[in-house]
C-alpha cells in the first residue's frame, strides 16, 4: 500500500512539474531539472481497537539551475496540492487509477536547501487493520439454573 501512495504522490508532483524523477539514489550525472523521492520517515501509533496508524513524512528534493527556480517549482507543486484540497487519487502499481483517494496534511512546507535545490515536505497518515486471531466460535451455551 505504501508503494501505491508514494507512486500516487510522484504522479501528482510530476503532473505539476514534468521533469525527470529519481525514486532511487541520485546518480552522479543527474539531469537538471529533476525531482528526488527518498524513502519516507515513518512513525507508528495505535489508532482504534482494530487499527493502527502510520504517520509518514516525505522530503521531496526539487533540482533546478538556480535556487530561486527550484523554490518556485516546489511552490507550484505545493500550491497545486493545496488547490486540490490535499486530496490525491491513488494509482495502482500498474498505473491506472484505483478509484481511491488519499488525503495529505495541509501542513505542506517548502524551503531552499542548497544551490539549485529546494525541498517539499509532505505528511499523511494511513490506517491499517491489526491481524486478528482466528479461533473457533462457540456453537451453543447451556446453563442450568436453580431458581428459588
Amino acid at each position: 500500500m505504501l508503494q501505491d501512495e508514494i507512486g500516487s504522490i510522484m504522479k501528482s508532483c510530476h503532473t505539476l512539474n514534468p521533469v525527470k524523477i529519481y525514486p532511487e539514489r541520485i546518480p552522479q550525472n543527474m539531469s537538471i531539472p529533476s525531482m528526488y523521492f527518498p524513502v519516507p520517515l515513518v512513525s507508528s501509533s495505535g489508532d482504534t481497537f482494530s487499527t493502527y496508524r502510520n504517520s509518514y513524512q516525505l522530503f521531496i528534493k526539487v533540482f533546478a539551475c538556480t535556487t530561486q527556480e527550484a523554490h518556485n517549482k516546489a511552490h507550484i507543486i505545493a500550491e497545486g496540492i493545496r488547490k486540490a484540497r490535499c486530496v490525491i487519487p491513488v494509482i495502482s502499481q500498474a498505473g491506472p487509477p484505483t478509484g481511491l483517494y488519499m488525503r495529505l496534511s495541509s501542513d505542506i512546507q517548502t524551503k531552499e536547501l542548497d544551490d539549485g535545490v529546494a525541498q517539499i515536505t509532505l505528511k499523511w497518515d494511513s490506517r491499517y487493520p491489526y491481524d486478528r486471531e482466528v479461533y473457533q466460535k462457540m456453537g451453543a451455551l447451556y446453563l442450568e439454573l436453580i431458581i428459588k
